[in-house]
């Protein structure tokens, strides 16, 4: 028995129970099962994120619109999200994303009942609540959730009762072309381009929660607080900060595994040495998609968690034709940068299972038969804190660089 606390709970209760493995789990046949397991959430409180954000909840809405199902290949790995519009008894309408077994359950039955008239009502157990573009949106939780399409089951049942019962007037998915069962594949880049794209120099600026897209070159590192997070000092041509990597994903960028990074911990325990294999990184542009969380807003914290890198040369590029730099003496005719990496110089994951948590990334193979370096973050489960201050002290200041001719 432990407590129930933390960013990421499933049920609303103060303790939970683990399972270790020696235990024993057996069917009890004389259990009678009087309570409602059902935690339902209005939309309006969704929207207005009028409850504990931490909690997982079950979620029962009409689909009214969906966008085509997009294919990401990731790694040789297909994975696959779908964007829809759900609405409730009043109309009241919330985004919501299905990832992978989701989307694809989903998708099929849109395609399978094209002809239907009937509404397509969706039950989500166990969702959760997250921020994408500034809005709410309503999402499948790990591997907890469950996914109920038109099932004879009460929730359902009682829906569509109430739904036939209101004015045919009301909008409705009932209108079947509002429904995409289509499929399309995504480009590299897209994931970097939904994001503001901003110089370093702007992130002091925003005083909210939001994801950003920097490009920026690693300079340095900061191991004040050793390697189990790394956190490297990158540059840009406005100036320099301070980016949070975690030692999991490192280890694909330097091309070591599980088994180095363990023994290099024990033995470099309670120094602050860099390890020879990080200097690779030293001098690398790469595409960063940045975080500032509450934390960084509330603590004045200029550390910012990195959810997603990667050296892809077309990433760059394209990110570059769009951010504040861009300047058209200085891209080649092909669209690329003057000072991109040398393509002899870059770094390259070989490994094949790759921890990536982050869904929304595309990483194609590279026409050398190596993958560039895309190594993804999911924050919702990494809300950390230094044990020091955790705040980076006054007299530290992020110098500005000026442009060179």
């Amino acid at each position: 028995m432990a407590s129930n606390e933390g960013e990421y709970m499933l049920v609303p209760h103060k303790h939970k129970i683990n399972f270790y493995k020696t235990t024993k789990v057996r069917v009890s046949t004389d259990f009678v099962d009087t309570v409602d397991s059902y935690h339902f959430i209005s939309f309006p409180d969704l929207l207005a994120r009028n409850f504990d954000t931490r909690v997982a909840f079950d979620f029962l809405g009409e689909v009214v619109s969906t966008d085509p199902m997009r294919v990401i290949v990731e790694y040789g790995k297909e994975k696959r999200l779908m964007n829809l519009v759900a609405q409730d008894l009043s109309g009241t309408k919330i985004a919501v994303a299905l990832w992978n077994s989701f989307a694809l359950k989903l998708n099929t039955y849109i395609s399978q009942h094209a002809n239907d008239t009937a509404p397509v009502i969706i039950l989500l157990r166990l969702a959760k609540l997250k921020i994408w573009g500034g809005q709410p949106q309503v999402g499948n939780c790990l591997f907890g959730s469950r996914l109920h399409i038109n099932d004879d089951m009460p929730q359902i049942l009682e829906f569509k009762s109430n739904l036939n019962a209101l004015d045919t007037n009301v909008e409705s998915s009932r209108r079947t072309s509002q429904l995409n069962s289509d499929t399309v594949v995504a480009n590299p880049e897209d994931y970097y381009l939904r994001f503001q794209i901003k110089n370093i120099d702007e992130i002091p600026d925003f005083n909210e929660e939001v994801g950003l897209t920097i490009i920026a070159t690693i300079i340095g590192f900061d191991m004040d607080d050793g390697w189990i997070r790394i956190v490297v000092r990158v540059q840009d041509e406005s100036g320099s900060s301070l980016f949070v990597l975690f030692e999991r994903h490192v280890k694909d960028l330097i091309h070591r595994g599980n088994q180095w990074l363990m023994e290099k911990l024990a033995k470099d325990q309670g120094r602050q040495q860099i390890p020879d294999e990080f200097k690779i990184l030293l001098n690398k542009k790469f595409v960063f998609k940045v975080q500032i969380s509450m934390f960084n807003l509330q603590n004045n914290y200029r550390a910012y968690t990195v959810h997603k890198l990667t050296d892809d040369e077309r990433v760059l590029a394209e990110v570059f034709k769009r951010s504040p730099n861009h300047e058209h003496h200085n891209i080649n005719d092909n669209g690329t940068p003057i000072n991109k990496p040398n393509k002899e110089n870059t770094n390259y994951v070989h490994d094949d299972n790759l921890d990536v948590v982050d869904l929304e990334a595309v990483t194609p193979s590279s026409s050398m038969g190596k993958r560039p370096i895309e190594i993804d973050a999911n924050t919702d489960c990494l809300e950390w804190s230094s044990s020091k201050t955790g705040v980076v002290r006054d007299t530290l200041k992020i110098p500005k660089l000026e442009k060179l001719d």
